[in-house]
């Protein structure tokens, strides 16, 4: 794991499925700020229930991703 950069691979793959950051906070229900931060390790992180959503709704563990 990258700790400057822990959800690189993440965003390659949401890269790859064409899902922006913005939709990507409407499916969690979340701020942008808040993804851009997580995504960029900038302070803010994924919760367990972020993790179970993200299962759900494409199938991946987001564990793998870090």
């Amino acid at each position: 794991m990258n700790n400057n950069k822990p959800y690189e691979d993440f965003k390659k793959f949401l890269s790859k499925m064409k899902i922006t950051q913005k939709k990507l906070a409407e499916i969690l229900g979340k701020s942008l700020s808040f993804i851009n931060k997580a995504l960029n390790g900038r302070g803010a992180d994924f919760s367990s229930r972020d993790s179970v959503i993200i299962k759900l709704r494409f199938n991946i563990v987001l564990y793998d991703y870090l």
